[in-house]
């Protein structure tokens, strides 16, 4: 399976890797300042089944809408707009660490109830209960 793991990545080193690599399976970004044009760019990747975007901060699920057929989705860091995870019926896996500051709790709750219904394995760290 082809994969590709970035580490301090700018968006433009993203983007680069992003177009000379069309046919990724698995995506992992850590550590990395990403644009919302960046994650366009990522939800662009049709084949990508596992993603991992970890210390990524303000960005929107909903960007991430394209890539309904996921298996395995990791956020971290300052996510919005959880109800877009409904879209994502194949999901199996999905797991989200907080950022600062933590989502409030109204916010975990939004997202508990947007999670698909196939989902298998869900893990949520550094996060109030």
């Amino acid at each position: 399976m082809p994969s590709l793991a970035l580490a301090e990545a700018s968006s433009v080193k993203c983007c680069f890797y992003i177009k000379n690599h069309p046919q990724l399976r698995k995506l992992e970004v850590n550590g990395a300042w990403i644009s919302s044009k960046t994650l366009k760019k990522i939800a662009g990747l049709r084949h990508l089944q596992e993603l991992k975007l970890v210390q990524v901060d303000n960005s929107d699920v909903r960007l991430l809408q394209p890539l309904s057929d996921l298996k395995r989705l990791e956020l971290g860091g300052n996510w919005q707009h959880f109800e877009a995870l409904k879209n994502f019926e194949d999901l199996e896996s999905f797991a989200i660490e907080g950022g600062e500051p933590s989502l409030p709790k109204e916010e975990i709750y939004k997202l508990l109830h947007s999670l698909p219904e196939n989902l298998h394995e869900l893990q949520i760290i550094g996060m109030p209960t």
